[in-house]
């Protein structure tokens, strides 16, 4: 299989939903996410998009008092956590509304849709980010040529289906869209696989 098989992607999720939390990552490597996110924030209160936010686990715990989240997933069953915020039930790349964001969080996302998707959640990034707004962008990328992984899941116990596009084509189809991308590389000790690393952009005019 040469890109990510839907129907899979769709069951991971609902299940992931009926979790508390849908994270598999490590609390370091949430508390560095939030330390990297936080430093980026203006002084003023902003207006913060995260798209495909599952528990929202990190862009709830960065939004402050004064700031206006909402949380856009395919997902039902994550509105529960954005009780306190606004959920939004849509897929990202299809997302449309009138309002402008400050910031826009794409985390973990680009993994499980398809390239035609992909091209497609930027291109929403770029019509709702507000003038002089950010949009930070991570994933899991390949090193090199892009990886596509489909089949049972030893690591997770369950099928899975997941791609792993090369940081280049990230950086470039990004590029594209907006005047400044800056790529920030995760510390080494949260890449736990010898062909992809996490890697986030820092994308805005």
């Amino acid at each position: 299989m040469d890109d990510v098989d839907g129907r899979v992607v769709r069951r991971f999720w609902a299940k992931k939903a009926q979790d508390e939390d849908n994270r598999w990552t490590s609390a370091a490597l949430l508390d560095w996410e939030k330390a990297f996110v936080s430093s980026l924030l203006p002084a003023r209160s902003i207006r913060i998009l995260d798209l495909g936010c599952g528990h929202g686990a990190l862009s709830r715990s960065i939004a402050r008092l004064g700031d206006e989240l909402t949380g856009v997933d395919q997902e039902p069953g994550f509105a529960t956590s954005f009780e306190d915020h606004t959920f939004v039930l849509s897929e990202a790349e299809s997302y449309e509304t009138r309002e402008r964001f400050d910031l826009i969080l794409v985390f973990g996302v680009i993994t499980y849709v398809g390239r035609d998707s992909e091209q497609a959640i930027y291109d929403v990034c770029r019509r709702l980010v507000a003038e002089g707004g950010r949009v930070i962008l991570k994933s899991q990328c390949a090193y090199s040529k892009e990886i596509v992984v489909s089949g049972f899941s030893e690591a997770l116990g369950t099928e899975y289906s997941g791609r792993y596009p090369s940081v280049t084509s990230v950086s470039d189809a990004l590029s594209r869209r907006f005047a400044s991308v800056q790529r920030v590389d995760y510390p080494v000790e949260f890449n736990a696989w010898p062909d992809t690393f996490h890697v986030a952009f820092v994308a805005g005019d």
